[in-house]
């Protein structure tokens, strides 16, 4: 498991990337949630572009899914 804390409101963030899927839990939560690149209505731009970049170490080149999103994206 990473750590990641959010530059936008300094949020500690605990995530996993398996299967392509990027799970995580925000500070003072116990469940964690899946991020889905297709939906984009419960993020800000801020937001989502924060976990997006939390796939920067997984090798999108074999996830055409992630790929789409993060072409998407720009």
């Amino acid at each position: 498991m990473k750590q990641f804390v959010s530059s936008i409101d300094q949020v500690v963030i605990d995530y996993y990337v398996e299967d392509g899927q990027l799970s995580y839990r925000t500070e003072g939560t116990e469940d964690f949630q899946d991020f889905i690149p297709e939906d984009k209505r419960a993020y800000t731009d801020e937001e989502y572009a924060e976990f997006l970049s939390l796939f920067t170490h997984y090798d999108i080149a074999n996830n055409p899914k992630l790929w789409a999103a993060l072409s998407d994206s720009y």
